[in-house]
């Protein structure tokens, strides 16, 4: 009693980890902005009411956000930024037991002091900024799947190429059919799903 069977959890739609015409439509010039952003590490132009509704508030993607389809890619969602000391940096965080200082990093907010985004644990190009202790791949042959990581012999996040084709709307695959966070057909796939 008390937990979530398998049968009443939500499955994760194509919206959780796809970029949709739909998305690009609504949120195209903010996306961009906020690639951009975090891409040159300009942590003070981020629209934290935006990161708010689309990544806080939005657990499941059901604003066809492409902000999460971002963070899901392991870009990051420029959420989790802290300085040297580990001190958070986040002007929506007003929790005053806040560690490691006990003061709500609303606070003390300053954007220049970012020294650490930790849920951004791949760059763009495919390299990864995070630990990684899995062991060597197996098999003799790299694949494709890590192109522009330092070592491809390592397993870790994503390469360049999946995440182009997953968060970049000029370049990647952006999808005009697709199931939203409730599971219900959008875009072209009405017209591809059979009665």
């Amino acid at each position: 009693m008390g937990r979530r069977s398998f049968w009443t959890t939500r499955a994760r739609n194509c919206v959780a980890c796809h970029l949709t015409s739909e998305a690009i439509a609504n949120f195209g010039p903010q996306y961009e902005a906020f690639r951009t952003a975090l891409q040159t590490g300009d942590y003070a132009s981020l629209d934290w009411n935006l990161l708010q509704t689309h990544i806080g508030r939005n657990t499941g993607n059901q604003l066809n956000s492409p902000f999460f389809v971002h963070m899901a890619a392991g870009l990051g969602s420029g959420m989790f930024l802290f300085d040297a000391g580990g001190a958070p940096i986040n002007p929506l965080d007003n929790d005053p037991n806040r560690k490691p200082n006990n003061q709500a990093p609303a606070s003390v907010y300053d954007p220049t002091k970012v020294v650490f985004d930790i849920d951004r644990i791949v760059d763009e190009n495919g390299v990864s900024r995070a630990s990684n202790s899995h062991p060597l791949i197996s098999g003799g042959t790299v694949p494709a799947l890590r192109d522009g990581a330092t070592d491809l012999t390592q397993p870790g996040p994503l390469g360049r190429t999946l995440l182009e084709l997953l968060t970049d709307p000029t370049t990647g695959l952006v999808l005009d059919s697709w199931y939203d966070a409730n599971g219900v057909p959008r875009g072209n796939a009405p017209t591809h799903i059979g009665p």
